[in-house]
């Protein structure tokens, strides 16, 4: 018998990604020192780049998402330097070399992808709030 279910992954609340870790969004640490629980309410769901280079900073969300923008961008340059090349330019390539030149211009155009999202999260004015209602919809 097969069964069929949906199976649905969650997207990065900054950058549009795969999420696979949680970002906790409220402070990770209590006036004690202790390190303390966090409610279901208090985590959204975040790449793992995204979730890292924020780490215990919680600033309003448009903000992390310029953060975020920031260092994704710096990281990732190499790969957005890479230039477009033609279908004729590549066919005059040695197979092995383009292969690697498509693989950059892949991983280019998803840091793009990515950028523009976060460039575009910072210019709203959601909160941590709505994007946690929306998560329950």
């Amino acid at each position: 018998m097969k069964i069929n279910r949906e199976i649905k992954l969650k997207e990065c609340i900054y950058c549009g990604d795969i999420a696979n870790h949680k970002h906790h969004y409220q402070e990770s640490v209590s006036n004690s020192g202790k390190k303390r629980l966090y409610a279901r309410a208090e985590v959204l769901p975040a790449c793992s780049e995204c979730n890292e280079f924020l780490g215990t900073k919680n600033p309003e969300y448009p903000e992390c998402c310029l953060y975020l923008y920031n260092k994704i961008k710096d990281k990732h340059s190499n790969f957005l330097k890479q230039p477009d090349w033609d279908e004729e330019e590549l066919e005059e390539m040695s197979p092995r070399f383009r292969k690697n030149i498509i693989a950059h211009i892949n991983e280019r155009n998803i840091h793009k992808k990515r950028l523009d999202n976060l460039i575009h999260n910072s210019e709203t004015y959601e909160s941590y709030e709505y994007l946690r209602m929306m998560q329950n919809i």
